[in-house]
């Protein structure tokens, strides 16, 4: 089932482009390794609030050593904490209600057409507001204060629980295990300037819906298209796809050199970005195609599968046969030393996971104290390298 009006995590692209929840869906992003662990994880958390005895043996082994180095007691746990609250906010009344716990993202059974659901991670009530935790994983960083998700779960909350207002906060669990917060506050009037927006952008969704037949003016492009479902069926995406397939290249290549200025190089370097993420999604599915049914190029060659064997050699059966037939000081050039912070972190994690429970301090602990001495004793160099990319 297709949610008329989206859910709360897919505000932060819903309220920049509201016809991408109109368009056909062509991407399962639900479907990735990092969709995958970050599922994993925030089962584990919330067997762990739930106080599941079971909850470490119910991860998926794979996902096991990074959740064993979360610090639990930075997070917000047990008792006053409910985990996985599901909300529904209708949008015909400005009010929202609790659908339940653990749903698992099931809300088709009790949704109404015109609600909003969403589910946060972590919720506290107290006296006068409503606590809104979220967590995320990997390396992206998620500010709270400008987090549509974060607005509308708090929104909801607050409505649901008859608060007047709320605070949210992202959690953020880093690669070390380390956690990072940030939270943003909003009053009772922060909250109907939400609704009011929301309110706004789902009449600009029901609009395109009843229209149909949407054209790239109806789309708006930025960064949150990189993640859109709708990617590959949207009109701009395609039009600008039809462009490169019939212009000349040589013609490209020469007007891109001959105008580029610094007036204009900000927007020739948007459009790149459109046109690689475009060509790349082409790419993608002429992979998935030709691992299936092998393209015959008409050249002579051939577009699919290839197999093809590299053989590795067994480090210490390597350097016992070389010791053996040629002697020690032969065996030492036989193989490559080389050592790296991940390698670090892995010694220390094998480490702590081996002290006694009782008596071992924290992994990030235990690793800083090894890149401690390292440094200490000369043992971290510094190079310098440059590249070209967006930052700050």
């Amino acid at each position: 089932m297709r949610l008329p009006y989206g859910s709360a995590s897919m505000w932060n692209r819903v309220r920049h482009c509201p016809a991408s929840l109109v368009l056909p869906t062509t991407l399962d992003i639900s479907s990735s390794d990092a969709a995958a662990r970050g599922t994993a994880i925030h089962a584990y958390l919330e067997r762990v609030s739930n106080a599941d005895p079971e909850a470490m043996a119910r991860v998926a082994e794979e996902y096991q050593p990074y959740c064993e180095t979360l610090d639990l007691d930075d997070l917000p746990l047990g008792a006053g904490f409910v985990a996985e609250a599901a909300f529904a906010l209708d949008l015909s009344t400005g009010e929202a209600r609790v659908m339940g716990h653990g749903l698992d993202r099931g809300y088709e059974k009790t949704l109404k057409p015109v609600e909003i659901p969403g589910t946060a991670d972590v919720v506290q009530v107290g006296p006068d507001h409503v606590y809104v935790g979220d967590y995320k994983t990997g390396r992206s960083v998620h500010v709270a204060r400008d987090s549509w998700q974060m607005k509308m779960l708090g929104l909801m909350a607050a409505r649901a629980y008859g608060k007047s207002s709320a605070v949210v906060e992202i959690i953020q669990l880093m690669e070390d295990g380390s956690v990072y917060k940030n939270q943003a506050e909003w009053d009772e009037w922060d909250l109907q300037e939400i609704f009011a927006r929301v309110f706004h952008v789902a009449g600009l969704v029901r609009g395109l819906r009843d229209r149909g037949d949407l054209t790239a003016s109806d789309v708006v492009e930025g960064d949150h298209c990189q993640w859109c479902p709708a990617f590959s069926s949207c009109p701009a995406k395609i039009a600008l796809l039809n462009h490169l397939v019939t212009a000349d290249e040589k013609a490209i290549k020469s007007g891109v050199h001959s105008r580029l200025t610094m007036a204009n190089a900000h927007e020739a370097y948007t459009m790149w970005r459109r046109m690689k993420k475009i060509v790349d999604e082409v790419g993608a599915a002429l992979h998935a195609y030709a691992k299936r049914a092998p393209i015959d190029l008409e050249n002579g060659k051939v577009y699919g599968p290839v197999e093809t064997v590299r053989e590795s050699l067994d480090p210490q059966t390597t350097v016992d046969v070389v010791k053996k037939q040629l002697g020690e000081q032969y065996a030492l050039r036989a193989v490559k030393f080389s050592v790296t912070k991940t390698s670090v972190t892995n010694a220390a994690r094998a480490a702590w996971k081996d002290k006694p429970e009782d008596d071992r301090p924290t992994l990030k602990a235990i690793t800083n104290d090894l890149m401690g001495e390292i440094a200490d004793r000369g043992g971290v160099k510094g190079t310098v390298s440059s590249m070209i990319k967006e930052h700050k």
